[in-house]
């Protein structure tokens, strides 16, 4: 771990424990963006406390935080109730209630004078929804891990270890975690709107997300080393020749005097 030194971790707006563990064995401490002031889910709450884990938040929403919370509330349901066919029939037969009770929550936040779409509240809302989604699966992957757990017992006690007889292997073995991001493309569209309100970054950054590796791929950077930080993990140290709000607000072109160098440590899943 480099002593004194914190990184932005990009582009997840939710810590996961195992990306935890991996980052902080890089790094000392870890900022985390928030799409606004209200606390975060699962393990970032209790790092923030113990110091290894800092919030970088854009301009407070102050009162209009309630109603913010309301609307991803209202997608959130919104999207669990399109999982089914019939409700899409619904709502494609009535559309105008749900359509305009989100409509008004958002006029809600955007205020009655600005009536068209906020770039900014729509970066907002996208990330917080990623965030929710990114704990969902989690707790999703914890609950496969601990079904192994109980599928292999059970194979032990039925079968027994002696003879090759074993369950089928979809019943004792569950796949890994994707470790891609769902809705990438989205939710770095929403990182772009949401870097002019930012007023800081940190020089370096944390990131385990391959599509980007090969997105900054011919900007030239500096391959610094790498190590292993444990069975099937590793980390790639490379220093680009931009900014990090430069390297951030890429694409669509790049500038022609870059205003700094920002560190990226890659953490390669093997």
């Amino acid at each position: 771990m480099l002593s004194g030194v914190e990184a932005l971790l990009y582009p997840q707006t939710y810590l996961r424990r195992d990306l935890a563990e991996a980052a902080l064995q890089t790094v000392e401490q870890l900022v985390l963006l928030r799409p606004a002031e209200y606390p975060p889910e699962g393990l970032a709450r209790e790092l923030n406390q113990e110091g290894r884990v800092r919030f970088l938040t854009p301009p407070p929403l102050g009162e209009r935080l309630k109603t913010f919370l309301d609307l991803i509330q209202g997608y959130e349901e919104w999207g669990l109730l399109m999982r089914y066919p019939e409700n899409v029939a619904l709502f494609k037969g009535s559309p105008g209630p749900l359509e305009e009770s989100v409509s008004e929550i958002k006029r809600a936040l955007r205020g009655e004078d600005q009536r068209e779409d906020d770039p900014v509240l729509s970066a907002r809302i996208i990330l917080a929804l990623a965030e929710r989604l990114d704990h969902k699966l989690e707790s999703l992957d914890e609950e496969l891990k601990r079904l192994e757990e109980k599928s292999r017992f059970l194979s032990r006690m039925i079968v027994g270890d002696i003879i090759e007889v074993r369950f089928p292997r979809w019943v004792t073995e569950v796949r890994e975690p994707h470790w891609e991001l769902p809705a990438l493309t989205e939710r770095l569209r929403a990182w772009k709107k949401l870097l002019p309100v930012l007023s800081e970054l940190p020089e370096t950054l944390i990131v385990d997300q391959p599509a980007l590796l090969e997105e900054w791929a011919d900007l030239a950077p500096q391959k610094m080393g790498s190590r292993s930080l444990g069975p099937g993990l590793e980390v790639t140290e490379w220093l680009y020749p931009l900014s990090t709000r430069e390297l951030l607000e890429l694409p669509p072109s790049l500038p022609q005097n870059p205003s700094g160098k920002t560190r990226v440590y890659f953490l390669h899943r093997l």
